[in-house]
């Protein structure tokens, strides 16, 4: 329920009936659990070119990453651990040119990517994340992933 209410309070998106929208959320959540590409999305989940046009449209305003912090715990007064991940993206996500800043995928020494950064507090619990281009540092998206949080300690890596 909080996740419908968020969204639709949310005046950039179009979220539909609630059945539609869970199975939308479903399909999203389905596609980097299973690594699969959106054209293998099963019909369950509604047409996967149309689930990916609507994802893309979302990403783009920014939706994904409020809901993710609407819904992200209350942090509570530990440590804060901040790390990054890198994905690696199929041949086929190096298609279609499109504005730069507009999507989180670089070329780095492992080939195409996107880092994933991510900020918890002292438990494991996820409060913020930043998707960068795969060749990006780990200290670019440091200060947002902490910022607003009160806390005396971070823990993060070398990098």
């Amino acid at each position: 329920m909080k996740i419908l209410s968020f969204l639709r309070s949310c005046s950039n998106v179009s979220v539909g009936s609630e059945s539609k929208c869970r199975h939308f959320l479903a399909a999203v959540l389905w596609i980097p659990r299973s690594g699969a590409q959106w054209r293998f999305l099963p019909p369950d989940y509604g047409h996967w070119n149309s689930v990916s046009k609507r994802f893309a449209r979302w990403s783009a305003r920014r939706v994904l990453e409020e809901l993710f912090a609407c819904c992200a715990p209350d942090p509570d007064g530990e440590p804060r651990l901040l790390d990054r991940t890198g994905v690696r993206a199929p041949p086929c996500a190096a298609g279609a040119r499109k504005p730069p800043g507009e999507q989180a995928l670089g070329r780095s020494r492992g080939g195409f990517s996107t880092q994933l950064h991510l900020s918890t507090d002292g438990l494991g619990n996820a409060l913020r994340f930043r998707l960068t281009a795969g060749q990006a540092s780990d200290i670019q998206p440091a200060p947002a992933l902490g910022e607003g949080f009160a806390g005396e300690v971070v823990i993060g890596d070398q990098a």
